[in-house]
């Protein structure tokens, strides 16, 4: 395993690239999407605190963001799901594999994505006997919130070209780009 592919983040001894806090947390999603290529096969594991927040955008059913707790969550705050897609699920290209697993409570919505899987003994006896063929409609996914922020990182991405970025400004409340998007989703 080459170490150059990883980036580590540590709460204790001086081992990896950094602390487990905010900046490098999300430092270290910008590092693992920042040159992903179709065909590409990313992982992320995080083992920490997890919680909830009161939703700042109103894209969540319950009312309440899930959330990433940084070490340094008093100053910096907490990292939301909302955030959490834009880092590292938005950028993504098509057929770039991101397995991600979040060993922290409330974490089971913390990607904020379209579909889901409870596996529970149902769901993983369905898998093992072949009858799952797709994933359940996650029901507080908001589609228009997510093309918003798909287009967003695109933005970033091709700050440097003009031509698209005049393409990706056409985007408004009325379609442009933001219609284009959702025929792929």
């Amino acid at each position: 395993t080459d170490p150059s592919r990883m980036r580590i983040l540590v709460d204790e001894g001086n081992f990896g690239h950094g602390q487990p806090n905010g900046a490098d947390i999300m430092q270290g999603f910008q590092w693992l999407v920042e040159d992903a290529q179709p065909g590409d096969s990313l992982f992320v594991h995080y083992s920490g605190h997890g919680g909830q927040m009161p939703d700042d955008d109103g894209d969540e059913e319950d009312g309440k963001d899930e959330c990433l707790i940084p070490q340094d969550y008093r100053s910096a705050g907490m990292i939301r799901d909302d955030d959490v897609f834009k880092m590292i699920v938005a950028p993504l290209p098509k057929d770039c594999r991101l397995t991600c697993v979040f060993d922290c409570c409330h974490s089971g919505t913390i990607l904020d994505l379209p579909y889901m899987f409870t596996a529970d003994e149902e769901g993983c006896a369905m898998i093992q006997s072949g009858e799952a063929t797709q994933l359940d409609a996650n029901p507080g996914f908001n589609f228009d919130v997510a093309i918003q922020q798909i287009t967003q990182a695109a933005q970033g991405l091709f700050a440097g070209n003009p031509q698209m970025l005049g393409l990706l400004n056409k985007v408004d409340g009325s379609g442009g780009v933001g219609n284009l998007l959702k025929g792929f989703m």
